[in-house]
């Protein structure tokens, strides 16, 4: 694939001095792997990044661009108000402008892309460089836009408004004679944001609503994306770090940052559920290195949650009370919720390990079943096992080739599902039917919605598509927020 060089060998630091670019909504920012190298994950830049000789690689992109900010402890980077000292890689936005890592508006270095969506286009081809994935297809780019000189961009209001927090629209300005227009004048100047380091999406205190794009026009370009992929680790640090918008948070600093990782089996109950995760997606290397801790944690929180469906939450007398002014309750939609998050994070994280593995022996994202705890209905590790070549089971610590999600097969779960699903539709018939029907419109589908046993093409409610299809593979690649 090519050679590791350090980040000196083949990348220019640029100087500080850029400008924070954020992509529109729905966009992701994509840097070019011939100027930056593989690796667009954490601190930038950093001494892993490589160039490869793969002419297969020549002129792609991978998602990730430097950006100005540090890395939280729970991996998002974040702006850290220091204007750009310190850089990390960031899907969301990119430094931009004269003596910045992207360069120039226009430069082709970093660009803001999203897929073309369905049915105006097709899905891009997936071709796999040694484990590595490479998307070839049109893309959507939004059209950059230069904000290194804001004082140019003082005729035009949207144009302005795009290059925040780099440039800023003032109120208006008193023009005297000789200085260009009428005496006493107030007319809109676009000038150079003082507090360019506070970050933030373009238009963020709007109560108004945005222009898509920022109103201007989409391109669409044949390109080379290698993706990143959405992570979730139950065991995530807790970190409260905020991007420097006016709180009194600040990201974390890499030296504050302890090493909070554990072997410990941890509580199904008390866990980061995957829709209170903001990691960074991460690419193939950095996702596979991760895997191998997290994926013990992610079985033990689904094999207790399975066991917990099975013999509490399901039983009759048991998670039943509904909530009320005066009662919390029992929490019974939120129980459901939880581990229909949990079960959906499970299936795509195995979907993407066993895309991204690669083949032989070095590519192996087997884990131990020792540290995965023994919470399964039968009081074991519930992964699905290794065999070797003779088709003997494998000892540990290698012995879990992928997860178990538990998606097809298990009438007992069904039937704790359906019973569970029961509880939920009696609690929101309950609260719909609180003060003369006031909060009906809140209420979910009643239990007739719900059928007790439902099809495998569409199970359950989290994996139903509005035509009847999972989604796939390379959809999911591009849904992180």
């Amino acid at each position: 694939m090519g050679n590791l060089l350090s980040a000196e060998e083949h990348i220019e630091i640029p100087t500080v001095g850029g400008a924070d670019i954020w992509c529109p909504v729905g966009f992701k920012c994509a840097s070019k792997i011939e100027e930056f190298g593989l690796g667009h994950d954490g601190k930038y830049p950093h001494d892993h990044m490589h160039v490869p000789s793969d002419q297969r690689l020549k002129d792609a992109y991978e998602v990730g661009c430097p950006a100005r900010g540090t890395m939280s402890a729970d991996g998002a980077c974040l702006d850290d108000g220091k204007g750009g000292r310190t850089k990390c890689f960031s899907p969301k936005r990119y430094e931009g402008g004269p003596g910045s890592p992207c360069g120039e508006s226009g430069s082709g270095l970093c660009r803001c892309v999203k897929l073309v969506p369905r049915p105006r286009g097709n899905a891009p081809f997936r071709e796999f460089v040694d484990g590595l994935e490479v998307l070839k297809g049109d893309f959507e780019e939004s059209v950059p836009h230069g904000c290194s000189n804001c004082s140019r961009l003082s005729e035009n209001e949207t144009e302005c408004k795009a290059c925040y927090p780099a440039c800023m629209l003032s109120s208006e300005e008193t023009h005297n004679n000789g200085q260009g227009g009428i005496a006493g004048e107030m007319v809109p100047k676009c000038i150079k944001n003082p507090q360019a380091g506070a970050g933030g999406p373009p238009d963020a205190d709007s109560k108004s609503g945005r222009p898509w794009n920022h109103g201007y026009e989409i391109e669409t370009h044949p390109l080379k994306i290698v993706p990143h992929y959405k992570f979730w680790y139950p065991d995530e640090p807790v970190d409260k770090s905020l991007e420097t918008d006016g709180s009194d948070e600040s990201p974390a600093k890499e030296e504050d940052i302890a090493d909070e990782e554990t072997d410990e089996v941890i509580d199904a109950e008390n866990v980061k559920m995957p829709f209170e995760v903001r990691r960074e997606p991460m690419g193939r290397k950095e996702w596979i290195k991760m895997w191998k801790e997290a994926a013990p944690k992610v079985q033990n929180v689904m094999d207790s949650m399975v066991t917990k469906m099975k013999t509490q939450w399901s039983q009759p007398g048991q998670v039943d009370q509904c909530w009320s002014y005066e009662n919390k309750g029992d929490d019974v939609s939120g129980k459901l919720e939880r581990f229909l998050a949990v079960q959906r994070s499970c299936r795509e994280m195995n979907d993407v390990a066993s895309s991204i593995r690669g083949e032989g022996k070095d590519h192996s994202i087997r884990f131990d079943s020792g540290k995965c705890g023994n919470d399964d209905p039968r009081g074991l590790c519930g992964c699905t096992r290794s065999v070797d070549e003779d088709g003997e089971a494998v000892e540990p610590p290698s012995d879990c080739q992928f997860l178990n999600c538990y998606s097809s097969g298990d009438t007992q779960l069904d039937d704790a599902m359906a019973a569970m699903q029961a509880k939920e539709a009696t609690c929101q018939a309950k609260v719909s039917s609180m003060e003369g029907g006031v909060v009906a419109t809140l209420a979910m589908p009643a239990a007739a919605s719900f059928p007790k046993r439902p099809a495998r093409s569409c199970r359950w409610r989290d994996t139903c598509r509005p035509e009847g299809r999972r989604a796939s593979s390379v959809e999911f690649l591009f849904a992180y927020a």
